[in-house]
């Protein structure tokens, strides 16, 4: 699946790049395959990973920016599993 290089949520425009990221750009995390910036409406996702975990990162992070605009906390739990069931409807459904 191609990651668009920005999408729409709730009127917002979310720009998306796919670029190495240093692990202090989130908090000094090591282990970190993308993260939504929600004061410059961004989502970075990691190249060094490879295509399947860029893609559901991708998913994961849109769903970091639905609950941004919904005021919506959910468990970090929760989102990683709607990130990774969200993403393999979503490629079943090209394949």
């Amino acid at each position: 699946m191609k990651i668009p290089e920005k999408i729409k949520m709730g009127g917002h425009t979310i720009t998306v790049t796919i670029r190495r990221l240093d692990q202090c750009e989130v908090d000094g995390t090591i282990g970190v395959f993308g993260y939504f910036d929600c004061e410059k409406l961004e989502i970075h996702v990691d190249s060094d990973s490879p295509p399947s975990l860029q893609w559901e990162t991708f998913i994961h992070e849109i769903i970091e920016a639905a609950c941004f605009f919904t005021e919506t906390a959910l468990p970090h739990p929760i989102i990683q599993s709607f990130g990774l069931l969200i993403s393999q409807a979503i490629t079943n459904a090209e394949a």
